[in-house]
């Protein structure tokens, strides 16, 4: 089964809810959900607080989240993290020209930059 994500850049973690107004798509992969939820890295993933909220928009307008596509609660890691998982995945597996640049766009921003996970 082929499970997207999107990840969502939290540029001001210190709040409980926030716009999400930075989203990258990753291409659709068979087995990354696996291997990021089954990582054995520090800190991936990691629940979020029970009243944060992810407010982001789409087809239908403005919307407010506290799980994702699948009903599941929403997880968060830290750039730096995802980089490293991703990166080993992607070079392990291969990977296309759009998750190369989302790698490198992980790898440019400041390594404590909250992302936060959706499934769609």
């Amino acid at each position: 089964m082929s499970v997207d994500l999107k990840l969502y850049i939290d540029k001001n973690s210190s709040s409980r809810s926030f716009i999400a107004d930075n989203c990258l798509r990753v291409d659709c992969s068979h087995e990354l959900k696996s291997v990021i939820m089954g990582s054995k890295m520090p800190r991936i993933p990691m629940s979020m607080e029970y009243d944060e909220v992810l407010m982001h928009d789409d087809e239908e307008g403005l919307r407010q989240n506290d799980s994702d596509a699948y009903g599941d609660e929403l997880t968060f890691t830290y750039s730096q993290y995802l980089h490293d998982v991703m990166a080993d995945y992607f070079q392990r597996d291969g990977t296309s020209d759009w998750n190369d640049g989302v790698v490198a766009f992980l790898e440019a921003i400041p390594r404590n930059t909250r992302i936060i996970l959706y499934w769609c």
